[in-house]
């Protein structure tokens, strides 16, 4: 493996590092103000109420389309990024006060109808729905581009440091590039190898902050005292406006984490949303109002396919397994019958004479290409919806909606200490893996997600991979 190589910095690209933080933001802008207006175009014109005077339309909506200036107090535009669940609460906080408005003002003025109220509604929803979508959108496609991000420097040394890069180099969502590492173990960054990005010794930070114009630094020094993070601080605040600390600690939540001041000191107020009994509480009920509502649209779907399996081979229509629920209860996840009667044996007749099929089985309990799967199953499959007869489980309080991919009993040795998170919820019809390649990812990856699933669950997170959901089952993503 290539070790990094220290790159001196070019004083000719100043100008273009300093400048090119703006226009992600205006991007961000400019898609928020498409979903908007297209979100409120959507929600009056399937009520019609374009039958009220364009003067109406026109003056009663001008609040909405200041949404934007709202989005900026309430710090959708931060340039250090929110989590998928921060951004779809800060969506729909910042989106309210100006259908709120909308309201006010057609009051007023005494035309408000059933029917306006509708369209409010529904358009707000429509709002906030194509706002993160359109942002996701617009970070995935930008993402990789030269002038995407607000230029950043790392200095840090070690693991932890090297992980906070590969962070900020592979996730959309924060909106910083790095342009620079700051590093004792300079030559132990086999990250950089083949990257334009400048690397130097932590001492020569200031000169290159002068020199470039560079005003966000990262600090990821997690072995470093409180004395010396301090005198850190102190050095680096008059070079960078912006400072982000990165601390290393591990198994705690990194999304639902308050700041407090503690007589002086710095706390950190972890919130375990899932121990409280009105979270559990919200999340059931949420269940089963979605699941009540999902089994009555689905109801002509579900006989339908019922019926393709009952004719395109024998055996019964559904296939029940034991899984390992919450609190380590076993129970039986029910699915349409997707194989053969005599799986097993052909599972293992077909694992015997391929060694490289019997590696990827043993490593990820899946096959890309499964002689077990029938050809109506290969379509459920692909179309994600072998799994629906899981709202049953749902219903009988076995799953939930959202949560980690429920597990066999062999698997729990793979979870080691992992197990413990996963037991403390119901495991998921769908989740964290499904919207994050699926069948692409390494099971070691799988574990991960559920386990950051459990640190940070709240309803928004809930709401966000459900959104996702919809786009992965859409686009076949990682499905087989």
């Amino acid at each position: 493996m290539s070790a990094a190589v220290i790159t001196p910095f070019p004083e000719s690209t100043t100008d273009r590092i300093t400048q090119k933080g703006w226009l992600t933001i205006f991007c961000l802008v400019v898609v928020d103000v498409m979903a908007v207006l297209l979100g409120t175009m959507l929600g009056l014109s399937i009520f019609q109420a374009w039958n009220q005077p364009w003067k109406h339309i026109i003056g009663d909506f001008v609040p909405v389309m200041l949404m934007p200036a709202v989005f900026v107090t309430v710090g959708l535009y931060s340039i250090v990024g929110l989590s998928p669940a921060q951004e779809l609460r800060t969506v729909l906080v910042g989106s309210a006060p100006g259908y709120v408005l909308v309201i006010v003002l057609m009051c007023m003025r005494e035309t408000v109808c059933l029917s306006m109220c509708g369209s409010i509604a529904f358009a707000w929803v429509i709002t906030i729905f194509l706002v993160v979508v359109f942002r996701s959108t617009c970070r995935e496609l930008c993402f990789k581009l030269s002038w995407w991000g607000t230029p950043t420097i790392i200095l840090g040394s070690g693991t932890h440091a090297r992980a906070v890069f590969r962070s900020l180099e592979s996730n959309s969502t924060a909106l910083l590039k790095v342009v620079a590492v700051f590093a004792n173990d300079r030559f132990d960054w086999p990250e950089l190898a083949d990257k334009n990005i400048h690397l130097d010794l932590p001492q020569s930070v200031a000169a290159f902050a002068e020199r470039s114009g560079v005003r966000h630094a990262v600090v990821a020094a997690p072995s470093a005292s409180g004395a010396e993070i301090e005198g850190m601080m102190a050095y680096l605040a008059p070079k960078f406006k912006h400072l982000l600390l990165i601390p290393n600690f591990a198994g705690i939540s990194s999304v639902w984490v308050e700041p407090r001041d503690v007589s002086g000191m710095l706390g950190l107020h972890v919130k375990q949303n899932l121990t409280r009994a009105g979270s559990r509480f919200t999340k059931r009920a949420f269940d089963m109002v979605i699941t009540g509502i999902a089994g009555i649209i689905f109801l002509p779907a579900f006989a339908v396919l019922s019926l393709a399996v009952w004719v395109s081979s024998p055996g019964p229509i559904f296939y029940g397994q034991v899984r390992v629920g919450r609190a380590g209860k076993m129970f039986k996840a029910w699915k349409f019958r997707t194989m053969h009667l005599n799986a097993d044996s052909i599972l293992s007749q077909y694992l015997a004479q391929d060694q490289a099929l019997r590696a990827e089985w043993e490593r990820d309990q899946k096959l890309k290409k499964d002689p077990r799967v029938t050809r109506i199953g290969a379509f459920l499959r692909k179309m994600s919806v072998d799994e629906l007869p899981q709202l049953w489980n749902i219903f009988a309080g076995d799953m939930s909606l959202v949560g980690p991919r429920p597990i066999v009993l062999s698997e729990i040795s793979r979870y080691g200490n992992h197990f413990d998170a996963y037991k403390r919820v119901r495991p998921g019809l769908t989740g964290l893996w499904q919207i994050s390649g699926r069948n692409n990812t390494t099971y070691q990856e799988r574990v991960s997600f559920d386990e950051y699933y459990v640190r940070n669950w709240s309803i928004w997170l809930d709401l966000y991979i459900l959104l996702r959901t919809l786009r992965t089952v859409l686009l076949g993503e990682g499905a087989y």
